[in-house]
Formats: structure tokens, sequence, C-alpha cells
């Protein structure tokens, strides 16, 4: 699988940069080895350099702000993730519309960032081995399958992996894509392309190995995923939308009333009241 991932902290404050360094244990959550730099550009030219798979940065530092940083960093996989004191709608939609994965606020709190980071080191292992398998002779590299896609995604909220455990390598690998672009404007056409399979033969062979159609089995994973980052972040539900996927909040609000029960407020404040 190469080299293990690599993060940069990127921040113009030496005591924070150092604080988020040696303040967290980044082995334990799959980070190799960890870079700080002091401004945007020093940033910029590090990730280029070494392609850094993770980045957090302060949204304002000397040379390039944060915002600038994340749109400019264009190669893959690397996901970056912005820091900031400012609790304010504008720059966490600029952040999004940007490119960054996620907004944290300042002080940052060490569990949400642990869970965060925990979260794209899943997506970024789930990265390299797709590409990976997609770039071998499938002959003398064997696809990891369910243990690999559990191992990079946890339980999965929709299938029961654990009794339909017999999934071919298509179908495995689909979802592993369906997993790691769930948030990005994706369709069955996209994905029957990376499995090299035609269109039709890809939508039968999923409904019938799943149970779903490719349709119902993205619209209920980016609603999981939705659910989980109301619960444990601060984002505004029309934040959230665009996270996992919907360009369109009241769109989105309808699927998750109709899937969920209730609305996605109303879900946020009974989950926050069960904990």
């Amino acid at each position: 699988m190469g080299r293990g991932i690599q993060l940069l902290i990127a921040d113009d404050e030496r005591q924070i940069r150092n604080g988020l360094r040696f303040g967290v244990n980044w082995k334990d959550l799959g980070i190799e080895t960890v870079y700080t730099a002091g401004d945007g550009l020093q940033a910029y030219q590090m990730c280029e350099e070494n392609k850094i798979e993770l980045v957090l940065t302060d949204i304002r530092m000397p040379g390039i702000d944060g915002l600038e940083l994340a749109a400019r960093l264009t190669y893959h996989p690397c996901h970056v993730v912005i820091i900031s004191g400012f609790d304010d709608f504008s720059y966490a939609q600029n952040a999004i519309r940007s490119g960054a994965r996620d907004y944290l606020l300042k002080p940052v709190k060490i569990p949400e960032l642990m869970e965060c980071v925990s979260n794209l080191v899943k997506e970024i292992q789930a990265e390299k081995c797709v590409r990976q398998i997609n770039n071998e002779d499938t002959s003398s590299f064997p696809y990891p399958g369910l243990t690999s896609h559990q191992m990079f995604f946890g339980k999965d909220e929709i299938l029961d992996l654990t009794k339909n455990n017999n999934l071919d390598s298509t179908i495995l690998l689909s979802l592993d894509y369906i997993n790691c672009h769930y948030n990005e404007k994706i369709n069955v056409e996209d994905v029957a392309r990376y499995v090299n399979k035609s269109k039709n033969y890809f939508s039968t062979s999923f409904k019938k190995a799943t149970g779903y159609t490719f349709v119902r089995y993205l619209t209920i994973l980016r609603i999981e995923n939705a659910k989980r980052l109301l619960l444990t972040t601060t984002l505004l539900t029309y934040e959230i939308a665009e996270k996992v996927g919907f360009g369109d909040y009241k769109y989105f609000s309808i699927i998750f009333h109709h899937l969920v029960g209730c609305t996605p407020s109303q879900f946020r404040k009974k989950g926050w009241k069960s904990m």
C-alpha cells in the first residue's frame, strides 16, 4: 500500500502548531508523518513537494490564507480541514466551496478533531486501496474484500455485511467507490465506468447483490452521514446538506424527513438529549 499517511499542520502561531503536533497521538489515528508550516506559501510548497494527504490549516495566515491553500491543492488524495477562530457562516460556506472537508472552530476540541481526522484517514486509506486495485493486475493482486471494506468504513449502516459476506469484488469495489465519493455529484454511470461494467449490467448486479438500487443506497448513505454530522459537529444543516452531496437544501430536508421521520433540526435536538 506504499508509505503511510502524512499530515501537515499550518498555522502562523507556533504555540498552536506545536500544541496540535504534540498534543495528539497521531500514530494511533493512522498518521505516519506530521509536518508543520508557519504560513500559507510554505504549506503549499510542502504539500506539492511531498503530496501530503491531510492538511489542518488556519484560515488566516501570511502569504496565502487557508481558503486559497485549499483551492490550490488539487492533487489526490488531499483533504483539507480549516481551523478558524471565526464562528461565521460565510467563512464556513467559503471553506466548503474552496474544497475543504471540514471547518473546526478554535479553540479546537481534541475529541472532535480526532474524530474528523480518523474519518478522513479511513477515506484516504480506501482511496489508496481502490487506486492500487484499479492499477494492478487483479490476478496478482487479489481484492482484499469484505474485511478491508469494513476496516476502512466500519460497520455498513445499510447492508448487513456479516450475513451478506459473499459479495464479489465488483460489488465491494463499487461500495468502496460510493463510500469515498458519496458527497460528490456521482451517478450510476460513474460507478459502472469505474468497475469497468456497462450501466445496465452494473445496475442489475448491484440490486441483486445488495437488495438496493444504486440511487437508494447512495441516498441512504448520504442521510446516514448527515445524521453523524448533525450529532458530532456544529455545522449548520445547510452546510451538512452540501457536505453529504445534496445540492438542494429543501430536497435534502424532504428526503431526511421521509427516511428518518423528523427534520434535521429535530434530529439534532433529540440526539443531543439522548447522548
